[in-house]
């Protein structure tokens, strides 16, 4: 199946008032607990609700490699949603899983910093995916993130994109195993990210873990 360019999407926004500086400072001090929105090239996105399958693929994601960094001891903070990045000035979104490694954990916040993740995984549904992850692809891809990976609930079709200089190239494209580029060690099969079959992480874990230990199988 062709795979659509991330630079054919427009992102779907809500502006902030106009009375209003178009800011990432002034949307982090307005946001409200509960509320769930990005603020995206200047403008406020709010956030529906997620579907079933987003939250079961987002939490078997975190829970999997969470379970993977304990098992090898990597350094290094895995956050889940709602650990806030701000980007700049006019970006700041909640990613569904991110983690960063031991060189950036030292620099973090409590609940939010202004760096890209090493890893960041974004988890959405259906045609609101694209639309909205191409924005945060930009944004991503601007601020250093090393590797994102875009995964679709509704679709079943991940994408994977690792950094190259300044620019975040995609890969694994085609093939069932898709190795980190980031975590060493880490990898699923592309069927594991598939909503409507998810396995069990921890099964899937020590499977992974067969790997490091028995790398040549």
């Amino acid at each position: 199946m062709p795979i659509t360019p991330i630079s054919q999407f427009k992102p779907k926004t809500a502006r902030l008032n106009a009375t209003s500086q178009a800011s990432a400072d002034q949307f982090v001090a307005k946001l409200k607990p509960g509320v769930v929105a990005d603020f995206i090239g200047g403008k406020v996105c709010p956030q529906p609700q997620p579907t079933p399958q987003q939250a079961v693929l987002a939490t078997f994601l975190h829970d999997l490699m969470r379970g993977f960094l304990e098992k090898v001891n990597l350094p290094g903070v895995l956050y889940r949603e709602p650990f806030l990045l701000k980007l700049g000035a006019r970006d700041a979104f909640m990613p569904d899983v991110c983690y960063f490694d031991k060189a950036h954990e030292v620099r973090l916040g409590l609940t939010q910093t202004s760096m890209a993740p090493t890893f960041v995984a974004e988890v959405a549904s259906g045609e609101e995916h694209h639309l909205e992850s191409a924005a945060k692809f930009a944004a991503y891809e601007q601020h250093g993130a090393q590797e994102l990976w875009l995964l679709d609930a509704a679709k079943a079709q991940p994408r994977f994109f690792r950094r190259a200089g300044k620019r975040l190239e995609e890969f694994a494209s085609h093939g069932d195993k898709i190795a980190s580029a980031t975590i060493p060690g880490f990898w699923v099969r592309r069927e594991w990210l598939d909503a409507a079959k998810m396995p069990k992480a921890d099964v899937c874990l020590k499977e992974i873990m067969r790997c490091v230990r028995n790398p040549a199988k």
